[in-house]
């Protein structure tokens, strides 16, 4: 490597290389791979520096940043990184580098992303005839295809995801003996491939309440996690098995490595902290992650005796969010710790937001001595209420969003601004490969309820899933009874940053983003902080 740095970082004694890399067809179910220090870079001539390193083998692709030793002064080249595409002259290994930039970009430069892909699907054909010398080949682009039995053979997964038809048939006929044993049968085609198969037996057993299996699917997903951030595995596992008779100890031994975990962390050297950020940024990065650890686990750590550190977390974590679970959770805490003054005012948060019911909120006033209607507690609403208010709209954004276009389920392209019609709206991306957005359907059932007497839209895109005929069965047996879109292209997708899902945003009347990436907790009292709750 030869590198001729920028203004701020010349003159250093030494530099540091920090990068990525890839390895062609490698799963990685979301999770990108750890950025390390690649090589130390030394001055060289001309005021350039020089280092060298190895490159993985069978990587195919990696990025890079320069950085100083405290990794507070970066180059980050423009913002685009610095790329390495390790490929030959045959068409397969430049489509499998291609792939492997397609997805490095998505989250950073998803136009990057889309034309990468492009390239490679282009490249496809002759790849698979490099590939497969003298065999007939037809290329779909999409195809819909039920991952359960017959249909997940011809599919023709490789041998590290064929576990995944069992979980799909358990999820069906929920008999967790037949799935256990197939997945104990897939284990060594899948074991340290990241494919989640460790955390899947782990839920599966837990289900089944069998003891050994439970023991023997905790060990795997401890050691399957090490491409994670260690304290987001031990706190999964400890919430899986704390309640599983004879494991209540084990999951409060994870629970306290799970927090010593994050103050091991170095922010400078760290392989979590994304290329690009400074290690101070990080380290405010971290904190939060911390707090929001806390906060999910919350009751958890409570049990096992992490109480002062979950009201910090709470705490924090309320500075910024309207979600009332957040306040109700930590007046829960402060009503514990003696302290009704301050449980008065988070209930009273809880009480005056949209989505409690009339009978919840006068409950949650007696539990505190008031009655729902007294003057004294109607004070205290509207004291917290403003200052909630004027918080949560110094938070909103203002971001604008080209013109985007949808399908709908039987076919045909509708612009969101139809689909808006001059209202606000709330937008959630999903598909129906992932639990949690499945999970979130009756809350968003409810709060379309909620929301649309008071002029609110409240609408749903599928992303990344092909249209399936069976789609309007689905949903209703799912219950879903707002609108529901696909966004076939990636364009809305794209459009609006959606970096994981479930992902919500709202929407003024003009359809400009005000808040991007919340939660439905937060939307009722977001929409109320803007004035878009029609009387």
């Amino acid at each position: 490597v030869t590198y001729h740095p920028v203004d701020d970082l010349a003159g250093e004694p030494r530099l540091v290389l920090r990068g990525r890399f890839r390895i062609a067809g490698a799963i990685d179910l979301g999770r990108p791979p750890p950025n390390r220090q690649v090589a130390t870079l030394k001055p060289g001539d001309g005021g350039s520096f020089t280092g060298s390193f190895r490159v993985p083998e069978a990587a195919a692709y990696a990025a890079f940043v320069v950085e100083d030793l405290a990794g507070e002064r970066l180059d980050t080249n423009g913002g685009r990184q610095f790329e390495l595409l390790v490929h030959g002259g045959d068409a397969a290994s430049l489509s499998d580098v291609l792939i492997e930039r397609a997805r490095d970009h998505e989250d950073r430069d998803p136009a990057v992303a889309a034309e990468s892909m492009q390239r490679a699907m282009a490249l496809l054909p002759e790849a698979m005839a490099e590939r497969h010398p003298g065999a007939a080949i037809v290329v779909r682009s999409s195809e819909s295809i039920d991952l359960g039995g017959a249909a997940a053979a011809r599919l023709m997964l490789p041998p590290e995801m064929q576990w995944t038809a069992a979980w799909f048939r358990w999820e069906e006929d929920g008999d967790s003996r037949v799935a256990l044993e197939e997945l104990e049968e897939h284990w060594p085609a899948a074991e340290g491939r990241g494919t989640g198969i460790a955390a899947s037996g782990l839920m599966i057993a837990v289900r089944a309440r069998d003891a050994a299996a439970v023991e023997r699917w905790s060990s795997r997903t401890l050691a399957e996690g090490t491409n994670q951030d260690p304290w987001t595995v031990k706190l999964h596992v400890a919430g899986q098995i704390a309640n599983f008779p004879g494991s209540h100890e084990h999951a409060r031994e994870l629970a306290h490595e799970a927090l010593a975990d994050f103050d091991a962390v170095d922010p400078v050297t760290y392989p979590g902290r994304p290329l690009g950020q400074t290690a101070t940024e990080y380290e405010g990065a971290l904190i939060r992650a911390r707090n929001d650890a806390l906060v999910q686990y919350g009751r958890l750590l409570v049990s096992f005796g992490f109480e002062d550190e979950v009201v910090r977390a709470l705490e924090a974590a309320t500075a910024e969010s309207p979600d009332p679970g957040l306040f109700e959770q930590l007046g829960q805490l402060q009503l514990r710790r003696g302290d009704a003054g301050r449980a008065a005012r988070s209930f009273a948060v809880v009480a005056s937001d949209l989505a409690t019911s009339p009978q919840r909120a006068d409950g949650l006033a007696r539990r505190l001595g008031y009655s729902g209607d007294s003057p004294e507690w109607r004070r205290l609403q509207d004291s917290v209420t403003t200052a909630l208010l004027a918080r949560t709209a110094a938070s909103a954004r203002r971001q604008s969003l080209p013109p985007l276009q949808v399908a709908g389920l039987e076919g045909g392209q509708i612009t969101l601004k139809q689909i808006r019609a001059g209202k606000p709206a709330v937008i959630v991306f999903w598909n129906r490969s992932c639990g949690p957005c499945i999970g979130n359907i009756p809350e968003i059932v409810r709060l379309a309820g909620l929301l649309e007497p008071r002029g609110v839209r409240v609408v749903s895109i599928i992303g990344k899933e092909t249209p399936d005929p069976g789609i309007e069965d689905w949903l209703t047996q799912h219950g879903v009874t707002y609108p529901v879109y696909y966004d076939l292209g990636g364009g809305a997708w794209d459009a609006f940053g959606v970096k994981a899902i479930p992902a919500e945003f709202v929407l003024d009347g003009d359809g400009v983003l005000r808040f991007a990436a919340t939660s439905l907790g937060e939307i009722p009292r977001q929409l109320e902080a803007l004035g878009l709750l029609a009387r």
